[in-house]
Order: structure tokens, then sequence, then C-alpha cells
């Protein structure tokens, strides 16, 4: 078996067994998130994209009719896949971090250019076989470049980019220390991918484009999955060390202002002691679903972090709000997701929520302390209040 054969299997083999296990992975997850068919969609591209490499050097060279059909079509589905990796790439960036950072109206504009030129150029590419524009076969059946070949690179190089420069502005500009984190770790993808395509396409008969994008989804599959140690398991909400992280952050800045609500689940005991255990579990998972509510109603919706505190106590923390009509705004959207949860489903049970908030500058820890501390009291008077006229 030729030398080059065996480097084209190997490599593509390889990278088809590192792409089946990260989805096989991803799969076992419950994620039920908007990302995950554009990350499984980019994983099986270049699954796919690995299989037509394989099987394009195997029939590479072979005479007869069957084998030209067979190289017309796998020839042309691995020359047009690049394109859509980065159309997927695109959705999948787009999907993880729109709730984190709205752009403006130019750049939105700019976005849908990129992604109509970028649907334009696959769709011109998987014309190849009529029209050559990406390579052509001679008599002997050999792969041969054409312009388009050097064409199709050029558009996802600059859909990477765009992309890379999109997560770059996140990071910078993103209020949420979730959307920071996750800008952080998305950032990668286009580099490896660029990389890696532009050996390729420089080294003709070299065969390692793939393994950029293998590297890029294996490596922002183990950051994401690092990010995941910051979620509560049961709610899929920040949890108490992400919290203790933002604090702490917020705390060597030294200087700024801050909106914290404390939220407490009323009669939460009742629920368990009742219903059981898995029942006020759900219970709980109910209550983040509020709050996500919440926070979608509020007008200040992109500005909170969401933490689950401990138990059946939640934090809302805000940073950057224009006047403390936030604390209005927030009690009014939350009432007006607890009665919409109620009306909806067919619980013996209401799920109510008592919600104290404070505000204020802070130079210095115990300031910090302090408006953490208002608003726990708060938090129980309201609860307290709420006892005491059920009673």
């Amino acid at each position: 078996m030729p030398l080059v054969l065996i480097y084209y299997l190997e490599i593509n083999s390889i990278c088809i067994l590192i792409n089946g296990i990260i989805l096989f992975l991803y799969s076992k997850e419950k994620r039920g998130r908007a990302e995950s068919p554009w990350y499984k969609g980019l994983v099986w591209s270049i699954i796919l994209y690995c299989i037509t490499d394989m099987i394009a050097i195997v029939f590479r060279g072979k005479p007869g009719g069957g084998a030209r059909m067979i190289l017309w079509i796998v020839n042309t589905i691995y020359v047009t896949l690049p394109v859509f990796l980065a159309i997927l790439w695109g959705g999948y960036t787009d999907a993880k971090t729109r709730l984190f950072f709205k752009f403006g109206k130019r750049f939105v504009i700019a976005e849908r250019i990129v992604y109509v030129i970028a649907l334009i150029m696959g769709i011109v590419s998987l014309t190849t076989p009529f029209t050559g524009f990406t390579f052509i076969l001679n008599e002997e059946n050999i792969y041969q470049r054409q312009t388009g070949t050097y064409l199709v690179p050029v558009v996802c190089y600059a859909m990477f980019a765009f992309y890379t420069v999109k997560m770059f502005i996140i990071e910078k500009k993103c209020e949420s220390l979730e959307g920071r984190r996750c800008a952080k770790v998305l950032v990668i993808f286009g580099f490896p991918s660029m990389i890696f395509s532009y050996v390729q396409v420089l080294l003709y008969g070299s065969t390692v484009a793939q393994a950029g994008y293998t590297i890029a989804v294996l490596v922002i599959y183990m950051g994401l999955q690092q990010t995941q140690v910051l979620k509560d398991a049961l709610t899929g909400l920040n949890n108490r060390r992400e919290y203790e992280n933002h604090i702490d952050s917020l705390i060597r800045a030294k200087h700024g202002k801050m909106m914290i609500a404390m939220i407490d689940v009323d009669d939460f005991k009742h629920i368990n002691d009742a219903y059981g255990h898995l029942e006020g579990d759900i219970a709980l998972q109910q209550v983040a679903g509020i709050l996500k509510n919440t926070c979608r109603k509020c007008n200040h919706s992109n500005r909170f972090a969401l933490y689950r505190y401990g138990g059946d106590e939640f934090i809302l923390l805000s940073t950057d709000y224009d006047n403390d009509s936030i604390s209005d705004d927030l009690r009014l959207a939350l009432e007006e997701a607890e009665k919409e949860w109620n009306a909806d489903r067919n619980k013996e049970y209401a799920i109510k929520l008592s919600m104290g908030t404070a505000f204020g500058n802070y130079e210095n820890e115990e300031e910090f302390k302090k408006i953490i501390s208002d608003a726990d009291d708060r938090m129980y008077e309201i609860k307290q209040k709420r006892k005491n006229e059920r009673t």
C-alpha cells in the first residue's frame, strides 16, 4: 500500500475517532439548548469531510466510469464542506452568545452579508461537476485544482475571522462574567481552522485541514466542559462557586455599583414534606425557569447574572443599571412570571418567591458585604410578612 494512502487513511481515521467520541459524549449530556444542533452539525460535517477525503484517495486514478462518478461526488462534497462548516460555526457562536451580548444594527447587517456570501459560494461550489469551478478530473481520473479551489478558502477565512473578532468583542465588552468566559473559549476555533486550512491550500497534496477542525472542536469541548463545573447540576444555573468567583472579581475592581436580589422559595419545606423530595427538585427546576423568564421580561434582562446560591435560595446580580427603577422592574417581572407559571401548570401547589433587593456603591469588601446583607435582610422581612398574612 503506498505511503501517501496510508497517511491519508491514518489522519482521517484519527480525526473520525476523535470527533466520534466528542459527538458521543456531547449527545449523552442533557443539554436541550439552542446551540446543540449547530455543534452536532459541525462535528458531523467534520466526520463527513474525513470520510469523503478517504474515499477520494482510494478511488484516485482508478479507471472506469463508476470510479469517475464517485470521485466527482466525493470531491465536490469535500471542497464545499468547509463553507458549510464556517456557516455552522457562525450559527453555533450566535446561539451560544446571543443571550449575553447584543450587537448594533450595522454589525448585524454585516453578519448577514457574510452569511449570504458564504451561502452563495457553497451553492456555486456544489455546481463543480457541471462547471469545473473548484476542480476537474483529467482523463486518468486525477483531481486537478481550478480557480474556485482558492476562492472557497478565502470565504471560509473571512467567516472564521469575522466570528473570531465577534468573540473578541464579546469577551471585552460583555457585562456577564459567563458571557466573557464563553467567548474566551469560542475565540479559539478560528485559529487552528485557518492555519491548517492555509497549509493545505499552500502545500498541494497535503491533507491537514480536518486536523485543524478537529483540534478546534476538541479544545472548545474541553473548555466548555470546564465551565460546566461552575453550573448547578439540578437547575442549570450558575452555582455558588461561580457566584463567589464573580464577587471576588468585583471586589478586586474595588469601585463600582451593584444591585443584588436575594430570592427564596416560600414554603419549600412544605413541598418537600407533602409531595416528596423528587417533586421538590422539580419545583426548584421550575423556579429556575421562572427566574430566567423574569430576566427576559425585565427591561434590564441582558445585565443580570443569575445564580443558585444553595438549597431554595437564588441570587440575581447586576453591576450595570441606569437607575433605581431596576428594583421595581424586576419585582413586576417576577410577579408576572410567577402568575404565568402557576396558571399554566397543573400542580397541587403554587410557587411563590420572596425577593429582597439592595443596591449601592462599594469601594471595599465591607461595603460590598453590607449591600448583600441588606438584600438578605429585606428578603426575610418580605418572607416573614407573607407568612404572618397567611396565618
